[in-house]
């Protein structure tokens, strides 16, 4: 190979099977230095093994690896950090009760005399981030310290070894909107500085604004690499699923009656705005909450499933009265969440999809000191069924199965409680483009059911998909309205333009 080219990493014809079963084959890719390439694919596509052979984790069946003009061979990550190749995975490994500099330079330390020279490694850490463009105190705590900068102190502990080859494995999984737009900042100074970096994300709008080019696997075979100005996003989804996606509008089958009394109405909630919230849900309906971050639709739906008891308010369901107290209060009306937080807050990963799925309902189960083992099975068994849950069995860990296999599982924890009311954070975020047209209807066929959901998006594009009425919040207050049917619809377009 011509050393003088422009390429720092090249793959040739390499493949990977495990016993027999090939999950690569034969993929050639090309990454440029100072170039932003994205890595994109289904859940199962092959992303994951490629870059595990890329950093010394597996080792090829067959091909040729090449860095820098140099062919390797790396039989562990230790060989493929000697050839400047750093990976930044989507879990943290981070030590949450040290501070950030002792995090950057872990196993490094710099010494003086046999002894950590602390003063050093601050100052060293604070020259690392600062030449990110970010501003971190290398002496808090990493458990103190916002998820953003916890994923920055990653980014600065790789670059801190040299690396000029960064792998991204979800990297904005965890972010906000305002979280991501700094990562991005971040991503465009390393690109300046030289280095290569492969960037994994579900979030297929992400690859437009960061990206040079873009390479879909699917079934473990390279479908295309192009440049990203000269893709849109349809191609794109296309390639990953060797089909058109249709992204119609999810219509209502229910007949939805917003002159009878509603399933649930919240009054005089105090959000801190000009004025206070108050809202009503009907039968068979989809509510959509859009905002700008911060807007106030999450301080909402945590206020009514009792994770913010403290937000003056008044909530009746059938009319009725009812206090919140906790989320065991909203569990005993009827109502239950899907949070936005699944593996935190929404599941128990290292159980079992049987477990997770009749978490809610083990009281039901009982019977005297004992739990209903047939009943249960039953039960996980109908909804990974009922809800496509790709599993091999129900005794496979949770954390074992895709993340939008994952969410499935959280909603069927939810449906199993047979509430009459659904709150959905965020339930897409971070899941494969396949698995989010699916859940969206799960969330349509529930309503269909005459049940009641309310709906939070990060992408506008899904609340025009499945909600029937839109409330647009901003600083505290709603300060309008979209209504679907007779005639009248909602679009991203007007969603976008209302928030702003």
């Amino acid at each position: 190979m011509d050393q003088k080219n422009n390429l720092i990493l090249q793959l040739i014809d390499v493949s990977k099977d495990f016993n027999g079963v090939v999950v690569l084959r034969d993929i050639d890719f090309e990454l440029e230095r100072g170039e932003v390439h994205a890595i994109v694919g289904q859940n199962g596509a092959g992303k994951s093994v490629m870059m595990k052979i890329v950093n010394g984790v597996y080792t090829r069946s067959s091909g040729k690896i090449f860095v820098d003009g140099e062919e390797v061979h790396f039989a562990n990550p230790q060989d493929a950090r000697k050839k400047g190749i750093g990976m930044i995975y989507q879990e943290f490994s981070l030590i949450p009760t040290m501070n950030v500099a002792r995090n950057i330079f872990l196993n490094r330390e710099p010494k003086k005399g046999g002894l950590i020279d602390d003063a050093l490694m601050l100052k060293s850490a604070k020259e690392i981030l600062e030449d990110l463009g970010v501003s971190i105190n290398p002496k808090y705590l990493v458990k103190e310290i916002p998820v953003s900068h916890k994923q920055l102190v990653e980014i600065g502990k790789v670059v801190s070894e040299d690396r000029k080859i960064i792998i991204m494995d979800e990297p904005t999984a965890s972010l906000t909107r305002s979280e991501v737009e700094l990562l991005n900042k971040v991503i465009t100074r390393l690109k300046d500085k030289g280095i290569s970096i492969i960037y994994i994300t579900h979030h297929l709008n992400e690859i437009f604004e960061i990206c040079d080019r873009v390479t879909v696997l699917r079934d473990g075979r390279r479908i295309i690499t192009e440049k990203v100005k000269d893709l849109d996003l349809s191609r794109m989804i296309e390639a990953m699923l060797g089909k058109k996606l249709t992204r119609d509008i999810l219509e209502t089958k229910y007949s939805i009656n917003r002159e009878t009394q509603p399933k649930l109405e919240i009054k005089e909630l105090d959000l801190g705005g000009k004025s206070k919230v108050s809202f009503k849900l009907w039968p068979g309906e989809v509510l959509g909450l859009a905002g700008l971050m911060g807007a106030g639709q999450e301080r909402i739906v945590k206020a009514i499933f009792g994770i913010l008891p403290s937000l003056s308010k008044d909530l009746y369901v059938d009319g009725k009265r009812i206090n919140i107290k906790k989320p065991e209060d909203s569990l005993k009306h009827k109502i239950t969440m899907v949070p936005e937080e699944r593996q935190s807050q929404g599941l128990i990963i290292e159980n079992t999809v049987k477990f997770n799925i009749n978490l809610s309902i083990f009281d039901r189960l009982r019977r005297g000191a004992l739990i209903n083992d047939w009943e249960a099975n039953n039960v996980a068994k109908k909804y990974v069924r009922d809800l496509n849950i790709i599993t091999e069995s129900i005794f496979k860990k949770v954390k074992l199965l895709s993340g939008g296999n994952q969410q499935k599982v959280v909603i069927a924890k939810n449906l199993a409680a047979e509430p009459d009311i659904m709150i959905l954070n965020d339930p897409n975020f971070g899941v494969d483009v396949g698995s989010k047209q699916e859940i969206l209807q799960l969330v349509r066929n529930f309503a269909d059911s005459g049940k009641s959901a309310i709906f939070i998006s990060s992408e506008f594009e899904e609340i025009a998909q499945v909600c029937d009425r839109v409330l647009i919040l901003k600083d505290g207050e709603i300060i309008d309205e979209f209504l679907r049917g007779n005639g009248e619809k909602i679009t991203e377009q007007s969603l976008l333009h209302a928030v702003q």
